[in-house]
């Protein structure tokens, strides 16, 4: 007599989800855009190099202004300008927003994660970063990766092969350039979005810059946006 069918093996067998992919699209310009219609924004920017009581060189606000700030001390020796060489960097916009629900993380930043409350929404629907200068300077970002999830499982992703890089060190005042890479998702109810990747400023000049000479940021848009 034939015993029952035995259940077929999965021994050895790998399964996995195929992720939906988000889009993206790079676009440059000679001026500096006012940004508008996001929900929340991550800076990194000159600064004041990292000098006690002056501008902050980290910034994570609402729509309307709200902020907290850190600092970073790009560069210890300014003799030969400034450099702050490539900082590994990740700004997370958890599902909600609401408490501590996005943080902003930057390599030797004060304080690291960076943490902001004073927004809450609903499903992520892009994601604009952007670098930028004002003088002849650098400002770049390479390695992004943006990463979209719901419910705390990652839906879709994005590693794009150019990433925001402006170089205007070359170039004679007035200056203003910046490059804007917007990533879609493919899904419309992502809740949450993790960016990461590496910056860097750079600007040649033997005194300090200004602190908005160059800069690199991140701006989340989000359905049912509302900043506290």
């Amino acid at each position: 007599m034939r015993g029952a069918p035995r259940e077929p093996s999965v021994v050895g067998v790998h399964i996995s989800l195929d992720l939906a992919m988000a889009t993206s699209s790079l676009n440059s310009s000679s001026s500096i855009s006012d940004i508008t219609g996001y929900c929340v924004c991550a800076e990194a920017w000159a600064g004041s190099n990292g000098q006690s009581g002056d501008t902050p060189e980290l910034i994570v606000e609402n729509s309307i202004g709200t902020s907290v700030n850190g600092s970073r001390v790009w560069d210890t020796d300014l003799s030969n300008g400034l450099d702050s060489a490539w900082v590994g960097v990740i700004f997370s916009a958890a599902a909600g927003g609401g408490d501590s629900a996005d943080q902003w993380s930057v390599a030797q930043g004060t304080p690291s994660p960076l943490v902001f409350s004073k927004v809450t929404y609903g499903s992520i629907q892009q994601v604009r970063i952007r670098a930028a200068v004002q003088a002849p300077a650098k400002a770049m970002w390479q390695f992004i990766t943006v990463a979209f999830y719901k419910g705390g499982v990652q839906t879709e992703s994005l590693t794009p092969r150019r990433c925001p890089q402006v170089d205007t060190t070359l170039v004679s005042p007035p200056i203003a350039a910046e490059q804007i890479l917007t990533v879609t998702p493919s899904n419309n109810d992502n809740d949450s979005v993790t960016i990461a990747g590496q910056v860097r400023l750079v600007n040649l000049a033997t005194t300090p810059p200004n602190s908005d000479d160059m800069f690199c940021d991140v701006f989340v848009d989000a359905a049912n946006c509302a900043a506290g």
